[in-house]
């Protein structure tokens, strides 16, 4: 490595962060004029019928987001190639043929008994009478499960550039317990599968680069691009539930790999009291919080086998392995020099453990006693705590399980800084802005132990770290409630429905 740092890169990813994000906000549409222009200007169509209604409702709820559903036009993408027709027919064929999928239907403005799947909480939000009066017919399909459903297999990538067109009946392939990163990746075109995150054409990026920080979402979790992931995640290692159709048909799904075709939808446990309350008597402030990194949870994740030691790779197993030294390696770090005018690099065999408060609270999903009895004998497993806990520390670790993590929410409402680890899309990816709202973890979580270090023994990274957790909360606040994810929700069943209109030609 090469060249000296004048700047930690966490402070930079952060100070570009806050400029990107103070941009977003102040390009959103300011009455639906404008936004039905930038609208037209972003997809090459008009918007869909009972647009004007939907902005009313968004601008009534005083959501701050009125432009930024890229999202949802990227993954509906796919099905302007069939005819509302043909849509419809593979809605109802997985409907009909597949496992048990909810089924949400609006005919009139009434909502079918399947619709409770959305939540008590959105559906009620839906209900308003301005809402249903509004709502052209439709169907939807919703995965109630963490791992996403739709996976097309031989069609390319991105997701299906050429799609077959007709009445197909959908084949469902049960991968559960099975390696999938082949299958997941089979799509990959050759160009994109030896890149790596960032394009390091000067010594600041080769540093960022080499200790992982992530400056680019997008790429951070295209897995084309990340051929080292293949043992770094249960949910392509071993998934606990995998059931996959290859048909392209628009089934709902919490959290979306990049290679499957699901289309993001906000998460029954963002809306789950047990997981998204965020009660302020739990809370401390923050002079009143540990300097340090907390996270216990289960072995969710992947199913664990005892027959070799694939599951130490998985994602929460590596994490906890990590924060308690479990394994002899090296951790980078950046250290001041003498004269306190740059970040210098060196490496060390020791781990501040007194930073680390990070353990499993229960073994799960393995395949028989010897499982058990490894995965016990490999890690401490302690009793489990409030969830309150979490609020005691400054940073707080998020990551994956079985899919998205439903706790996400909740570390975002509170005074401490989430961490954040994913491989996964989900539908809030353009309204959170990392290194704004919260601190993104690579999934190798090379840098890991320096940001860490930084955000709880430098001045000027607790100073940073105090700023973003008030920045995180505040915003989730205003931009995450549960009328936000209503207001994403109406938005993509008018998409839907137009989608399934009879009378729409393939284009």
């Amino acid at each position: 490595m090469t060249g000296a740092l004048t700047e930690h890169p966490v402070k930079r990813l952060v100070r570009e962060a806050d400029v990107k994000f103070e941009a977003q906000i102040a390009r959103q549409s300011k009455s639906f004029d404008e936004a039905t222009s930038v609208y037209y200007q972003r997809y090459q169509r008009s918007p869909p019928p009972g647009f004007g209604l939907w902005y009313k409702y968004a601008l009534r709820h005083h959501s701050l987001i009125v432009d930024d559903f890229d999202i949802i036009n990227e993954y509906l993408a796919p099905f302007w190639g069939l005819s509302g027709v043909e849509v419809k027919s593979r809605l109802d064929n997985v409907r009909k043929t597949g496992p048990p999928i909810c089924h949400c239907q609006s005919s009139n403005g009434q909502w079918s008994s399947g619709c409770a799947c959305l939540g008590h909480g959105l559906l009620n939000l839906l209900k308003d009478t301005d809402i249903s009066s509004s709502l052209p017919d439709f169907d939807i399909l919703v995965n109630a499960l963490d791992e996403p459903r739709v996976l097309p297999r031989g069609v390319g990538h991105p997701i299906a550039p050429h799609i077959s067109v007709g009445d197909e009946i959908p084949d469902w392939i049960d991968s559960s317990h099975l390696p999938v990163w082949d299958e997941i990746t089979a799509g990959c075109g050759s160009s994109t599968s030896v890149d790596k995150v960032g394009s390091p054409s000067a010594d600041l990026e080769t540093w960022t680069t080499d200790f992982g920080f992530l400056d680019d979402r997008s790429k951070a979790l295209d897995l084309c691009r990340h051929p080292e992931y293949s043992h770094m995640h249960g949910i392509w290692m071993s998934p606990t539930s995998f059931k996959t159709t290859a048909s392209i048909v628009p089934i709902l799904s919490p959290a979306v790999l990049s290679t499957m075709g699901d289309v993001p939808f906000p998460a029954a446990a963002y809306t789950n009291p047990t997981f998204t309350v965020y009660d302020d008597i739990e809370d401390l402030h923050w002079e009143k919080k540990t300097a340090g990194l907390y996270w216990a949870g289960s072995t969710t994740g992947g199913f664990q086998k005892a027959d070799n030691d694939d599951w130490k790779q998985y994602h929460r197993q590596r994490f906890v392995s990590l924060a308690n030294g479990l394994d002899s390696r090296s951790y980078a770090y950046l250290r001041r020099s003498d004269d306190g005018a740059e970040w210098q690099q060196h490496s060390t065999r020791a781990l501040n453990n007194s930073l680390y408060n990070v353990r499993f609270t229960d073994v799960i999903q393995f395949a028989d006693t010897n499982t058990n009895i490894a995965i016990r004998a490999r890690f401490s497993i302690r009793d489990r705590e409030p969830k309150g806990e979490a609020f005691k520390y400054t940073l707080a670790f998020d990551l994956d399980g079985n899919g998205h993590s439903g706790r996400f929410y909740r570390l975002l409402n509170s005074r401490s800084l989430p961490l954040k680890q994913t491989a996964f899309r989900e539908w809030h990816d353009e309204r959170l802005q990392q290194w704004q709202h919260y601190i993104p973890i690579s999934l190798g979580m090379e840098e890991l132990p320096e940001v860490v270090r930084y955000l709880t023994e430098e001045e000027e990274g607790r100073e940073i770290a105090a700023l973003l957790a008030e920045k995180g909360r505040q915003w989730s606040l205003k931009a995450l409630r549960p009328v936000d994810q209503a207001i994403y929700i109406y938005r993509l069943m008018l998409e839907l429905s137009r989608l399934q209109d009879p009378n729409r030609p393939a284009s």
